[in-house]
């Protein structure tokens, strides 16, 4: 079978970073995490000039900060993925039932190439998650970029989303 676009973006971390870790989050991750989403959000930010998007990014840095101040209460699996002793990366999700675990949220250093398809391909691959036999990866938000990365998954069914307020 034939390596897919992700898997060897994964690769090429592989190849650049030998020397890495992806292991559980801990209560002393939370400040380098935060610290992460602030960059990852800022050069998100400057390179979209949409107000939606933008304000999308406002108001998860509320979201990713009580997630991760409570995920354990929450009942959130979270990883982190370190290069040389910092993280680079983190990630975590939910059982959503015996079946399904989504993938609830994933941030990367955007000048590490590779680190989020490595990330993602090691969450899924993680023994706390060995049974659940499928993997949510939400929608791609209508930014091209993300259905392009999602897609690359090969996802074995795609499921229309909807808000529905009053």
């Amino acid at each position: 079978m034939p390596i897919s676009p992700s898997g060897m973006i994964a690769i090429v971390f592989l190849a650049r970073h030998g020397v890495h870790s992806f292991g559980p989050y801990s209560d002393a991750d939370f400040d380098p995490c935060m610290a992460l989403f602030e960059r990852w959000a800022d050069d998100r930010a400057r390179s979209n000039s949409n107000d939606v998007y933008r304000s999308m990014l406002q108001e998860n840095r509320l979201v990713h900060a009580r997630l991760l101040k409570f995920w354990k209460p929450l009942g959130l699996f979270a990883r982190v993925l370190k290069v040389d002793g910092k993280i680079i990366g983190y990630t975590f999700g939910f059982g959503v039932d015996e079946n399904t675990f989504c993938v609830y949220a994933e941030i990367a250093d955007l000048k590490v190439q590779g680190s989020a398809a490595y990330m993602f391909k090691s969450f899924c691959a993680d023994e706390q998650l060995r049974n659940f036999s499928r993997i949510n990866t939400m929608d791609d938000f209508t930014m091209p970029n993300v259905a392009r990365a999602k897609q690359s998954y090969h996802p074995s069914e795609l499921i229309s989303s909807y808000t529905v307020s009053l």
